[in-house]
């Protein structure tokens, strides 16, 4: 059974969602009013902004992105996914001409379904993610490893390198990571961690900041599989759909890779 979230469900409120959001979804290569929008989706945007821009919410970096109009939003509706690797090579168009210190993002929200349990909902994003991979037209990133078990592996589509992620209404721990009533994946640009890798004072600063308000948030500790992309133990794929306790990620990246080898 679907988890809902309690904090979404008791703040959400009607007029919550302004309507000039519309003129950042993306679907394609169209972008704005160009773009039709089911109703459910704004509902979903309503609910993400409820959390995001909670002053407590844990990604103090997310919420300034939010306020400053720099996340592009996108939607998977009835299972369709034809449009995903286009609207990620547009995406990174429009995040290549923003400001480099701008922390743009795509999220992209799919349409609310019944997980029976956190495992399908993990399943069901990386069904998402395999089919862009699969459907994409351009060349691995060069430099960039195909092998998810190398520390600088990271998820890529049009030539672009993404830190990509999930948040799943199965989550009832990890509060952060349930942020309404549908699954929702994120793709953040690589270039936007410029000045706060895991090696920089900055970053570090940054990270120890950003885990003490998960704790809080959340109410239980930071899952250790979130390390510092590139640190040798780090596994980023892993971090992409986290167990909703404390188990470590075992076995191999679901994702899948001869798509793209046979490109390169």
């Amino acid at each position: 059974m679907t988890v809902a979230s309690p904090t979404v469900a008791e703040k959400r409120m009607d007029g919550e969602c302004p309507a000039d959001l519309v003129d950042r979804i993306l679907v394609g290569e169209k972008l704005g009013k160009e773009v039709p929008v089911p109703d459910w989706v704004m509902g979903a945007l309503a609910d993400y902004r409820v959390q995001v821009l909670d002053p407590k919410y844990p990604c103090y970096f997310g919420t300034v992105a939010e306020r400053q109009g720099d996340i592009f939003y996108s939607y998977v509706d009835g299972g369709d996914l034809s449009h995903l690797p286009a609207t990620l090579r547009t995406f990174s168009a429009l995040a290549a001409e923003a400001d480099r210190d701008r922390r743009t993002t795509l999220a992209v929200f799919v349409e609310p379904r019944d997980y029976p349990h956190h495992q399908a909902a993990a399943e069901h994003f990386w069904e998402i993610l395999q089919y862009i991979v699969n459907h994409d037209t351009e060349k691995w990133p060069e430099g960039q490893p195909l092998d998810p078990e190398d520390p600088m592996w990271a998820f890529s589509c049009g030539g672009e390198s993404f830190f990509a992620f999930a948040a799943s209404p199965t989550y009832s721990k990890r509060k952060s990571r349930n942020i309404g009533s549908g699954l929702a994946l994120f793709f953040q640009p690589k270039h936007v961690f410029q000045g706060i890798e895991g090696h920089t004072k900055a970053g570090a600063l940054a990270r120890k900041k950003i885990r003490a308000r998960l704790k809080s948030w959340d109410g239980i500790e930071p899952h250790p599989e979130l390390k510092d992309y590139g640190d040798s133990e780090c596994r980023e794929w892993k971090q992409a759909f986290l167990p909703d306790d404390e188990r470590p990620v075992s076995g191999e990246c679901p994702l899948k890779m001869h798509a793209v080898a046979k490109r390169s």
